[in-house]
């Protein structure tokens, strides 16, 4: 399944994860809560490499009993989630090659992801899942704030203050251009131009992302205009 719950059995909480929606700085949140963040990082400087190998086991052995845990899922907006997501592949295209045709636009990225033959690939899944349940959801673009708050209201110590190494740096001065219809090698992802650049007025793009993730937009209320707000 795409999104995982992120359990360990003397945590407190459980996480609700999905790739490409803060991920790292979420796991190393839950690794630190659970008092594994130092093992994890000496077991690799890649804590995802703690998380296959330890968490992730156990994540679907979650017991019923999970009523006194409080339950959090992390969120991003999936307009700036779908850009993401389209670096994890351009950026890792001989690991895709089978799946998505190269050279790679947004544009075309995003017409072969709507063809749902992708969707199960962690990186680019839904992240809402049917019947799911939580006491909170985040929307990782708050984090700090709302962290802030379950932190008050649940008597929490977590702390939301972690950085990804992995991030991609966009910068404001780049392009003041429609970039949605050329290709990106990895070479050109040190700094890429504001996520809004992969839009602007060109619909069918806004179109394809509400259709192929129509359900993480009516179910964590996320907007074109949110999104035009932070990444503009």
């Amino acid at each position: 399944m795409p999104t995982q719950d992120l359990f360990y059995p003397s945590s407190k909480v459980i996480f609700g994860w999905s790739a490409k929606a803060g991920c790292t700085v979420v796991l190393k949140m839950f690794l630190d809560h659970c008092g594994l963040i130092e093992r994890a990082l000496r077991y690799s400087g890649w804590v995802h490499d703690y998380r296959t190998h330890h968490l992730q086991k156990i994540s679907y052995q979650v017991p019923f009993s999970t009523r006194r845990r409080i339950r959090i899922k992390f969120v991003r907006n999936p307009y700036a989630r779908a850009v993401s997501s389209y670096f994890q592949i351009c950026r890792n295209a001989h690991l895709y090659q089978r799946s998505f045709t190269f050279p790679l636009t947004f544009e075309s990225f995003l017409q072969q992801l709507s063809l749902d033959s992708f969707l199960q690939e962690i990186h680019v899944a839904r992240q809402y899942q049917l019947f799911e349940s939580y006491h909170e959801v985040v929307k990782i673009e708050n984090l700090v704030q709302e962290i802030t708050r379950i932190n008050t209201q649940y008597h929490l110590q977590l702390n939301p203050h972690f950085s990804s190494g992995h991030h991609i740096v966009r910068n404001t001065n780049m392009s003041m251009h429609y970039v949605g219809n050329q290709p990106f090698s990895p070479g050109e992802m040190s700094q890429v131009p504001p996520y809004a650049y992969f839009y602007l007025d060109h619909l069918e793009n806004r179109s394809l992302v509400e259709k192929i993730y129509k359900e993480d937009l009516d179910h964590y209320g996320y907007s074109y205009d949110e999104f035009l707000s932070q990444n503009s």
